[in-house]
């Protein structure tokens, strides 16, 4: 399956680029910056790039294809973090894949979502910890979509950069 990469950073004319990681998306995917800004507190210069190592990131993943959509968040903690899942998210799957030679472990499944009209929405979640950064990446997406978009997601994600350029 093909892919595309984005990178996700954070930056101004001053302080200049931050980088939070580097996805690989299947194609029928684009990444759209949200409209919360990203934001950073501390960073680690590794392989001539800077690496957020504490931050936000707030896109939206969109299937140009389906019209599956997905709330898309990169949170990074310094240090061992611990992987937080909704208390009323019913699990449908979860594994490890290797996502830039870490352990990365996963989790899917349906999330009741909102506060006066309630609907179903399809959750994933990503996490592991990078030992050359010294971050705990999770990567968390909750929109309408349907699971063959969740296990294609997955899938590519596994070829994500986090360290590297």
């Amino acid at each position: 399956m093909e892919r595309q990469e984005y990178t996700v950073s954070v930056g101004n004319i001053v302080l200049g680029v931050y980088v939070f990681m580097i996805l690989s998306l299947p194609t029928e995917w684009k990444l759209v910056r949200g409209g919360i800004p990203s934001e950073f507190v501390y960073s680690k210069e590794l392989e001539g790039a800077r690496w957020v190592t504490e931050g936000r990131a707030y896109h939206y993943l969109h299937n140009r294809f389906n019209g599956s959509s997905f709330q898309f968040t990169i949170k990074c903690v310094k240090g061992q973090g611990k992987q937080s899942l909704p208390r009323s998210l019913d699990k449908r799957g979860e594994g490890t894949i290797n996502l830039s030679g870490h352990a990365c472990r996963y989790v899917w499944g349906i999330l009741r979502g909102g506060i006066f009209r309630k609907e179903d929405l399809t959750y994933l979640n990503l996490f592991f910890t990078c030992d050359r950064t010294d971050r705990t990446v999770t990567l968390e997406m909750k929109g309408q979509v349907v699971q063959e978009d969740v296990r294609g997601l997955t899938e590519a994600l596994g070829e994500s950069r986090c360290h590297t350029v």
